[in-house]
């Protein structure tokens, strides 16, 4: 597998699943920097493609008021 980036969805599911299973490993072994860098690499994907618009201080208020009077 190609640690340096994350092109497609499978690839991101593959990491994933990967990741899930060394989570865990001990810091310093082969695993451990195997997660270290699926870390970062799943990370910068979900950066490029998983983003959220934060509303302003405003626009939440308002939300909030309108699911309070329903």
């Amino acid at each position: 597998m190609n640690y340096e980036e994350i092109k497609t969805t499978e690839e991101y599911k593959e990491c994933l699943k990967r990741f899930s299973t060394i989570f865990h490993a001990k810091v310093g072994t082969i695993e451990g920097d195997e997660a270290n860098k699926l870390a970062v690499i799943i990370k910068a994907y979900e950066d490029r493609n998983f983003v959220f618009d934060i509303p302003n201080s405003i626009e939440a208020a308002k939300y909030r008021m309108e699911q309070e009077s329903k």
